[in-house]
């Protein structure tokens, strides 16, 4: 009988979270600094999310220190909290390699190709939100962001290399570094107003 009722149990919890969440139900948008905009057409950047072909979702740290008071055990204090690394996403390319040349240029606006002059920060960063989404067929709640995440001051630090060979016929991909000062839960912290996730 306890056995049965542990199986409702986690029934319940996982219908009502919508299922298990799928590593291959993600959206990635980025919003790239207002100089890069100007130059791409919106159709690249908003297919992005479709080119992406994997991202790693960012964590993140608290720093703590040990704290002793006379006999007592020593206790692990929280003092900071710390962005775990990088971003780090592979794409797809193109026949014309468009995509590469978005983060090309993209990095061109941190630092100049031609003077090799470092520009203001504020020119060169944006930001990206991540998503993940539902797989749960029912009341229309596939596709729909289930949690979400906004990383803040966002540039592409690595562009990696591409590999030609003969053998292969996959598609091309490129690995990208995204750098970012931090990251916020779309869900928790209710940034630029939206709402998603919650549970009811």
């Amino acid at each position: 009988m306890a056995q049965k009722k542990s199986i409702n149990d986690f029934q319940a919890l996982m219908n009502k979270g919508q299922g298990f969440a799928r590593p291959a139900r993600y959206e990635v948008v980025l919003h790239p600094p207002p100089g890069l905009a100007k130059l791409f057409p919106n159709t690249l950047t908003q297919g992005f999310s479709l080119m992406c072909d994997s991202i790693t979702m960012p964590g993140k740290d608290l720093q703590t220190a040990t704290m002793k008071h006379g006999q007592e055990l020593a206790r692990q204090y929280v003092e900071s909290h710390v962005y775990e690394g990088t971003i780090t996403a592979s794409f797809y390319l193109e026949n014309n390699l468009q995509a590469k040349s978005f983060f090309e240029v993209w990095q061109n606006l941190a630092v100049a190709n031609g003077s090799n002059n470092v520009n203001y920060y504020d020119d060169y960063v944006g930001k990206m939100h991540i998503y993940q989404l539902g797989s749960f067929d029912g009341e229309g709640d596939r596709d729909v962001p289930t949690y979400g995440l906004e990383a803040t001051e966002v540039y592409p630090a690595t562009i990696s290399a591409v590999d030609y060979n003969y053998a292969g016929n996959n598609i091309v991909k490129i690995n990208v570094g995204f750098n970012y000062k931090q990251w916020f839960n779309l869900t928790t912290d209710a940034i630029a107003g939206m709402e998603f996730g919650s549970s009811k």
